[in-house]
């Protein structure tokens, strides 16, 4: 996403006191400000970094499964008056969790590819199950 620095500040910036997703946050929001559009095209590619030396937020499956709770919990009548199925998006989350922890451990990611799937059957949690590198969906 593309904004002006005003409506990033309109917005409220990042919310620092989130242990992850600060960036899906501050979309929410500037969403809710309105006047969001899409070209349909992909301008940006988002990449995790595979060097064992770079610590990032998200690396942890705590900080996102928490930052997954406090987000649905913070925007729970949003997703409601939008008709998002809340279920649904928790599975969606939880596919992301799995992913991200995948890349290190499938074992590890076995709980929350198991969990996604409950919540939002996809062929895609499977599939995470049957692969050695990562894939990209």
């Amino acid at each position: 996403m593309a904004i002006k620095k005003e409506l990033f500040f309109i917005a409220g910036m990042f919310d620092e006191k989130l242990p992850a997703m600060q960036d899906y946050d501050l979309w929410i929001r500037v969403c809710k400000i309105g006047g969001v559009k899409s070209d349909d095209k992909l301008n940006v590619r988002y990449t995790i970094s595979r060097n064992k030396g770079v610590k990032r937020i998200s690396s942890s499956g705590i900080n996102q499964i928490n930052a997954v709770n406090i987000i649905l919990n913070k925007y729970k009548s949003d997703f409601i008056s939008e008709k998002i199925n809340l279920r649904n998006r928790k599975g969606r989350f939880y596919f992301y969790i799995a992913k991200s922890i995948r890349e290190r451990s499938l074992y590890k990611s076995i709980k929350w590819i198991f969990k996604s799937f409950i919540l939002s059957p996809s062929i895609k949690p499977i599939v995470l199950v049957f692969t050695t590198k990562p894939i990209n969906f």
